[in-house]
């Protein structure tokens, strides 16, 4: 069963190990990666009150942040530990958060690394490509609707979103 709950602040080992283990391939692949560096920018941007924990099976195995802005919802970020990714977890949060934000006349967007190949998820649940960068992809789902949701949610996966 997937749920999720909000993270605090005894989270943040937990979540510098979850961004190592899930990000530094594609930021050293772009960027370089420096230890220092990374867990200066990991703790400038450490925020539980913004972060939820997604759980599988009780086990805490990822996180995501997403937000509403004036113009859009931006999906800040979805980090799963790789020995849970490709099991469906990533696909049902990002369903229950296009559920959640859906009906409120407001795109919701996203950028990816261009290397990483998470953007080929986003493309099955329904995101088109709008621009890009030296280093990434943006990507928005438009005036989401539960309507336009492709896939099915995951066999157990609870309904809370945040």
């Amino acid at each position: 069963m997937i749920e999720t709950r909000q993270a605090n602040s005894g989270d943040k080992d937990f979540l510098w190990k979850l961004k190592v283990a899930s990000m530094r391939q594609y930021v050293e692949a772009v960027y370089g990666w420096d230890d220092a560096i990374q867990y200066g920018f990991f703790e400038k941007s450490f925020h539980p009150e913004d972060i939820q924990v997604i759980q599988y099976g009780g086990k805490d195995v990822g996180m995501y942040e997403y937000m509403e802005r004036t113009e859009d919802w931006f999906f800040a970020r979805i980090e799963i530990t790789p020995s849970f990714q490709g099991r469906g977890i990533g696909t049902t949060v990002i369903q229950r958060i296009v559920g959640h934000v859906s009906n409120t006349g407001k795109p919701l967007r996203l950028q990816v690394f261009k290397i990483n190949p998470a953007q080929k998820l986003y493309e099955r649940i329904g995101f088109i490509r709008t621009g890009e960068t030296q280093t990434h992809i943006t990507m928005e789902l438009p005036n989401t609707t539960a309507a336009h949701v492709p896939l099915k949610a995951a066999p157990g996966a609870s309904s809370s979103v945040r």
